[in-house]
């Protein structure tokens, strides 16, 4: 059973989801590389480039995969264009921010869209699991990052802030 994460570009994602036995982690430019600059700019050229490559993905032999997740990606078309092309069995997205983070009118977009292709949505946060009716599990975090590390002096990094 082949599954897929594709995550945001964040190197936390990257981070959260390193190695992972059996599972292919892609982050969402190696698929859509010119979304940066197009959410920069909203410059017309580069909508025409975007879609250019993008389409050319849809031509190459697809995968068969049963399981795709979507880990942080708040971007409608590469959503809408990844679940055409590797139409998976199994279908998540996991949400890392808030929904009321999003405009109202993206938000409502956004649920309709997962619900449209059958996304199951989960969320680490309990306020939205409950006003939105989706899934809750609390936040992920990976403690063999520190395992090596002596001290907390040698890590160089400390998180401080709240939990979502």
């Amino acid at each position: 059973m082949k599954k897929i994460i594709i995550r945001h570009d964040y190197e936390l994602s990257g981070l959260l989801l390193k190695n992972l036995d059996g599972i292919d982690v892609y982050p969402v430019s190696f698929f859509f590389f010119l979304s940066f600059f197009i959410n920069r700019k909203r410059n017309v050229f580069y909508y025409f480039l975007l879609y250019s490559v993008s389409f050319l993905c849809f031509f190459k032999k697809k995968p068969k995969i049963d399981a795709l997740i979507f880990f942080d990606v708040e971007d409608l078309l590469a959503i809408a264009k990844m679940t055409l092309y590797f139409n998976p069995k199994k279908r998540a997205i996991w949400l890392w921010n808030p929904l009321n983070r999003m405009s109202r009118s993206y938000r409502e977009k956004y649920l309709r869209l997962a619900k449209f292709f059958g996304y199951n949505l989960w969320t680490f946060d309990p306020e939205d699991a409950r006003m939105y009716k989706i899934n809750y599990h609390p936040q992920i975090y990976r403690s063999d990052i520190f395992l090596n590390a002596p001290s907390i002096e040698e890590i160089g990094v400390l998180f401080v802030g709240q939990d979502k």
